[in-house]
């Protein structure tokens, strides 16, 4: 297709549905953009991947696949680029990628639906637990001789904090056990592959 004479290919495609030819090429396009993506990003051309995952994200043409892998291709792009940076940033990081994965499956297939689902609330349960980590060390700090009124307030906020994480870590029991009878299963397997790269 790529060495055919552009009206000799106009000709071929004349008597096709365009608007799906259209639709199967930008998806074979933004194909070989996601590898172009991948490859920078393995190089270490962070900022240049970047703007090319983003720009398949905010096209009009793309489909919600496409956009998807481009979306899963920014979060290892920004995991790479927080290396060095505190511990919290990474969970806001799974957070942040996840609140526009399920952006832009909302009207899109099931499964990413599903994935982008579990994503967002095992994103959610990680910044409650590593937010509590850090109240629990302040507490400790205070308790072994820093301000007992200020190790009290930390006390009650941890309390607060404890119950949050119970909260959600049943959401995420119920969503298990649902993923258990779904159908789409295996977007769920997906993503705990995803979160151990």
């Amino acid at each position: 297709m790529a060495s055919s004479h552009a009206l000799d290919f106009a000709k071929i495609i004349d008597d096709g549905d365009q608007n799906t030819l259209i639709k199967q090429f930008q998806d074979k396009l933004d194909v070989i953009k996601l590898k172009q993506i991948h490859d920078l990003t393995t190089q270490g051309r962070l900022k240049d991947a970047a703007a090319k995952a983003e720009k398949i994200v905010a096209s009009d043409e793309s489909s919600v696949e496409s956009k998807f892998s481009a979306l899963l291709e920014e979060e290892r792009i920004e995991l790479l680029a927080s290396v060095g940076a505190a511990q919290a940033s990474m969970s806001e990081i799974h957070l942040r990628i996840s609140k526009r994965l399920q952006d832009i499956t909302r009207d899109g297939p099931p499964a990413l639906k599903f994935f982008s689902l579990i994503a967002r609330k095992a994103a959610e349960l990680d910044v409650l637990t590593f937010r509590d980590f850090g109240l629990h060390m302040n507490l400790v700090g205070h308790l072994r001789g820093g301000d007992p009124s200020i190790a009290l307030q930390f006390a009650i906020e941890r309390l607060r904090s404890t119950h949050s994480i119970v909260k959600k870590y049943n959401q995420c029991v119920r969503l298990a056990r649902y993923a258990e009878n779904s159908e789409h299963r295996w977007a769920g397997r997906m993503d705990c592959r995803a979160k151990r790269r």
